[in-house]
C-alpha cells in the first residue's frame, strides 16, 4: 500500500528549485540550513524526478502512480503481493485509492 498526502512539501518543488534550496544553504528555506558537505548530496537530485503536472493534484496522483509502478516492477518485489496507491487528504481525514 502506498499512501501520499495532500498538502506535501515535497510537491511544491522541481529538481531546480530544490537544488538551488541547498546549494544558497538558506537557513530559512524549508529543512534548511542544511549540514555541511550537503551540496554533493543535490547533486543526485536529477535521479529523483518529482512529478509533472500542472496542479497539486496532479502531481500528488502521479507520485503515487510512480511508487505502484516502482514497486510492481522492483525484482524484489513478490508479482503475487497486490500493491494499491492511495491519497489521504490531510484537510478531510478521507482516503482516497488512485487508479494506477
Amino acid at each position: 500500500m502506498v499512501v501520499h498526502h495532500t498538502d506535501c512539501s515535497a510537491l511544491v518543488y522541481d529538481d531546480q528549485t530544490l537544488l538551488d534550496i541547498i546549494v544558497k544553504n538558506d537557513p530559512n528555506a524549508p529543512g534548511g540550513p542544511w549540514k555541511k558537505g550537503a551540496e554533493s548530496y543535490a547533486e543526485a537530485i536529477g535521479s529523483l524526478p518529482f512529478p509533472p503536472g500542472t496542479t497539486e493534484r496532479e502531481r500528488l496522483e502521479q507520485s503515487v502512480k510512480d511508487d505502484v509502478e516502482f514497486l510492481v516492477h522492483h525484482p524484489m518485489w513478490k508479482p503475487k503481493v497486490r500493491v494499491t496507491g492511495w491519497i489521504y487528504d490531510l484537510e478531510t481525514g478521507k482516503v482516497e485509492q488512485i487508479q494506477v
